[in-house]
This record gives C-alpha cells, structure tokens and sequence, in this order.
C-alpha cells in the first residue's frame, strides 16, 4: 500500500544513494508504527491514514525546499531529518485551535524542531521518538490568550533520536517565539503576519521561503542559513557560526536588516533591503549584489564586496577589503581600514569617479588617466576619473596598507 509512495519520496532526496534498501527499511518501520498505533487502541483503518498523512507531510517539506535556488543545499541538509522521521515512532500528538490567540511560544530542550506551515486553523504537534519516553512529550499550556508549548522535563540516559513536528497555521497573525536548546531548528514555506522570534543555543538553523511579518533571531553556537525569506525588517545576533543568507528581502522604508557576530564567516548575496548593517568582531565577510545602503563595522576578518550598487560605509581594524562598484553606481563609498589592504575596482575603465585616497604608511595606486589635483601632503591623493564632478565618489583612509583603484578583468 505504502510502497510506490516510499519509492517516490526517496526519489526527491538526491544524495540517497540506496534507495531500494530505504524502502525496504521504511516498509518495516511503517509496519511497525501501524502495529505500535493499533496496541495503543487506534483503529487500523486510522492508523494507516495516520502513516498516509505523515508520507504526505514529508513530501510538502520536500517540495517546499525545492523552490529555493539554494534546493541542493536544503535538500542536502534536509536528507537526514526525513530520513529519520520515517524511522522514528510517531508516539504522540495533538492539536489546538488559535483562535483570539495573541501569543505561542515553542520551547525545546532536545531534538530537532521542524515548524511547516498549516492552512488549518489548528496548531498541529506531533513527538517522533526512537524509544517512546511519555515523560519528554510536547505539553501544551493556555493562560488566556497565550499558549505554550514545552517538552517534558524527563533527564536521558543512553542513546536517543527525536524530532518535533510543528505546524503553524499562515492565519496565525501574533508573537510567535521558538526557544531550541540542543537541536536543529528547520523552518520551510510559513507565510505569516506573524512576529517571529527564534533562539537557540546550539544545533543548525535553516530557513526557506518564509514571510513574516517581522524576524528576529538570537543563535549562540550554530550555522544559520537562509534562502528567500521577506519580512519588513529583520535582526539577527550571533555569537558563534557561520551565517549564509541568499534572496533576502525587507519591505520597511525606516528599518532594514542587521546581522551582528562574535565569530563566524558572513555570506550574504541578493539582499533588497532599505539599508544593512553588519556587526562582526571576527570572520570573513562575503556580499554580493547586495540592493541597501550598507554599513559595516568589523575587527578582524577579510572583507570581499562585489557589486556595490547603492551608498557604502566600511569600519575595518585588520584584514583586506577587496570592493568593486557596480556599473550603475552613483553614490558615496566611504572605506576606513587600519591594517590591511584596500582595493577598489571600477566595472569599466570609462566608468566616471572622484576619489580622495589617504594613507599614512603604503602606496597610493590609481589607473593611469587618472586627474590629480595639486597638494603637498604625499600621503594624500584627491582627483577624479573621466569625469570631474562624476556622481560616484570614493573615500578611502588607510593606516598600513595599500590603497589600490583599478579597473575591473
């Protein structure tokens, strides 16, 4: 019955490799969750409904990863949550109306979470578990308009698999917050007026093809990636990891977007967004084609900016700067560097700049039709690119370090 159903899940899921052997085991597991269910009282009949709807909810998860341009990578880190929720038992459920809800909170110790969305009116939890351990079940809690989910206080011992399948209701319009402890937190295809606020402490963050109403997030150990994501502003604080963030998109016309790290690598490309503002202490950071005015502010870490389009203003204590404007730049570049080199490319050798470079220890390099304008101060060079009073204007100030202006291979 479940079979041809099995075999066309595994399909979607690239890097399984041994899909005859994954049916087979998925077979037994299917077998014996309906078993497990019928002990427990269920009727047989719901019982295989029950496996049909959970086959159907993992295809959903499936297909909304797909419609990223980043599929690949989702659906690479995605392989092992859905290959393990169909071994894992399906060992508790249930579901709450939100109604006149103002608030719902999620809060995990262990496990990974897994939030999809639901055009249900109902808030659907579902506990998968290698053992079945009744003491770490998903309780709900309702104090006037606000609900709370948690999961049991029960310590583990020995080896243990969890996930936590959550589905939110697109009409759910309020506060929505998600505490993870110690886990993987995977949110797909939301599409809410809700606030949504996220913190974890450890365990990987991944998020697709949401819009929200408003997003913050507050990692402490863990990577966080990003794909097609909307909100009318968004802040994210990290302690430690990576970030990768790719087709993002503000609608504020105050607020934009701020990301703000401790340690870790920041990669971001196709950012729309009124403005973007970057916090690093230490880590490289990465951006390309990115549609905001920018600001950013880092200790330590090479910067690589390409395709700058709209007004710039970078803060770095050490590490290179590597920057090239967009053909369509015309605005101010304003580049602040104590140690480390500073290089600026132009999109083509006609493209119209006025510059003002300064250095107190390092060359000043600029192309050779370069126009310099008279000054006794050596360390400092002011002038212009085929255009005097040309819209783009670059200001850059180096400490010790070369400042390089150059025409893009």
């Amino acid at each position: 019955m479940f079979e041809d159903k099995i075999k066309k899940l595994l399909t979607k899921i690239p890097y399984s490799t041994e899909i005859p052997d994954l049916t087979t085991t998925f077979l037994k597991r299917v077998d014996e969750q309906i078993q497990f269910d019928i002990e427990n009282g269920i009727d047989p009949v719901i019982a295989q409904a029950n496996i049909s709807i959970l086959l159907q909810e993992l295809d959903n998860l499936i297909n909304q990863a797909t419609d990223s341009k980043n599929s690949a990578v989702m659906l690479k880190q995605l392989e092992k949550s859905v290959v393990q929720i169909l071994e894992l038992k399906s060992v508790n459920e249930f579901s709450i109306n939100l109604s006149n809800i103002t608030e719902l909170h999620f809060n995990y110790r262990i496990g990974d979470l897994i939030i999809l969305p639901t055009d249900s009116d109902q808030l659907i939890v579902k506990d998968l578990m290698s053992r079945d351990i009744p003491k770490l079940y998903s309780t709900v809690e309702k104090v006037g308009n606000v609900i709370k989910v948690t999961q049991g206080p029960r310590k583990l011992v020995g080896l243990f698999k969890n996930k936590i399948l959550l589905f939110v209701p697109n009409k759910y319009a309020s506060f929505l917050t998600i505490r993870s402890q110690s886990g993987k937190v995977t949110l797909i295809g939301l599409k809410s007026q809700c606030m949504l606020d996220l913190t974890t402490i450890s365990g990987h963050v991944l998020l697709s093809n949401l819009k929200v109403q408003r997003f913050q997030a507050d990692v402490k150990s863990s990577n966080l990636l990003m794909t097609h994501c909307t909100s009318q502003d968004l802040h994210i604080n990290s302690h430690s990891g990576n970030i990768k963030a790719e087709a993002i998109k503000t609608l504020s016309q105050e607020e934009g977007i701020v990301f703000s790290t401790s340690s870790g690598n920041v990669n971001l490309k196709d950012i729309d967004s009124y403005s973007l503002q970057i916090n690093s202490k230490s880590g490289n950071l990465h951006l390309d084609n990115i549609v905001a005015q920018t600001e950013i502010e880092t200790a330590s870490g090479s910067i690589k900016f390409s395709n700058i389009s709209k007004s710039c203003e970078i803060h770095s204590h050490s590490g290179n700067c590597k920057l090239r404007l967009n053909s369509q730049f015309a605005s101010n570049i304003d580049v602040q560097n104590k140690t480390g080199n500073i290089n600026l490319e132009l999109p083509t050798e006609n493209f119209p700049l006025q510059f003002h470079a300064q250095t107190r220890l390092g060359p000043i390099n600029l192309p050779m039709d370069a126009i310099i304008y008279a000054n006794d101060d050596f360390s400092t060079m002011k002038g212009y690119l085929n255009k005097e009073d040309a819209p783009a204007k670059a200001n850059l100030t180096n400490e010790m370090g070369v400042i390089d202006i150059s025409i893009s291979k």
